[in-house]
């Protein structure tokens, strides 16, 4: 075999080796911010990462999931009857990066323990919100 022909051989190898054993562009770790907003103060801020690139109607449900953290000299004031949950109101703006950006006057916030001070956006709320800014599809990636 003449030497430019193995060149072309091994270059063909290559390309088909880093196709195969390099993860694509498509699958690449995209994290994103979702930050809620009252009365133009930042309340809450959290970042998701996920595998790939998923549509903004997807995207739109991590803020169901993503813990969200109050920032400092922000507390959020569990509701009395159920410390699992709390409301906020005013004029509150949730923006989820890749996902939309929604204005609201009442949010509700959900978490798993009483002493947690992270709080995740009701699955519900998500919900109602995903329908009035149209976004369509199913929560990819929430379980």
């Amino acid at each position: 075999m003449n030497h430019k022909v193995s060149g072309v051989v091994a270059l063909l190898v290559l390309s088909f080796a880093s196709l195969v054993l390099l993860p694509s562009a498509a699958l690449a770790n995209r994290t994103g911010n979702i930050t809620i907003t009252v009365d133009g103060r930042v309340y809450l801020h959290g970042q998701y990462s996920e595998i790939g690139s998923s549509p903004p109607a997807a995207v739109w449900w991590y803020c169901s999931t993503t813990q969200l953290q109050p920032q400092e000299g922000v507390e959020i004031t569990p509701d009395p009857a159920d410390p699992l949950r709390a409301i906020l109101r005013g004029k509150i703006v949730l923006d989820v990066e890749n996902g939309d950006k929604a204005e609201v006057k009442e949010l509700r916030l959900v978490r798993n323990d009483a002493q947690s001070a992270s709080w995740t956006v009701d699955p519900k709320d998500v919900e109602r919100i995903a329908i009035e800014l149209g976004l369509s599809g199913e929560p990819a990636g929430v379980a």
